[in-house]
C-alpha cells in the first residue's frame, strides 16, 4: 500500500467546520478528509459519465449535487 502524508492548513472557519463534522459523525478529522476524497471521486465520476448524476433526497424532494 502506498502511503502519503500531507500537511494541510485550514482557515479558522474551515478548521471549525472540520471539527464540527468530526464531532457530528464521531470520526477523526483525518477520516473525514479520507471520506471527503471518496465522495469527490464519486462526484468526478458522475461528471465524466454524462448519464450519471449524484442525487440528494430529503422528504421525497430530490436535488442534484453540484459542486
Amino acid at each position: 500500500m502506498n502511503i502519503k502524508q500531507f500537511q494541510i492548513e485550514f482557515s479558522g472557519k474551515s478548521s471549525e467546520r472540520l471539527e464540527e463534522i468530526s464531532q457530528q459523525l464521531n470520526l477523526s478529522e483525518p477520516e473525514i478528509i479520507r471520506k471527503g476524497l471518496k465522495f469527490m471521486a464519486l462526484y468526478a465520476k458522475s461528471q465524466a459519465e454524462k448519464d450519471t448524476r449524484l442525487i440528494l433526497e430529503k422528504n421525497g424532494d430530490q436535488k442534484e449535487i453540484i459542486i
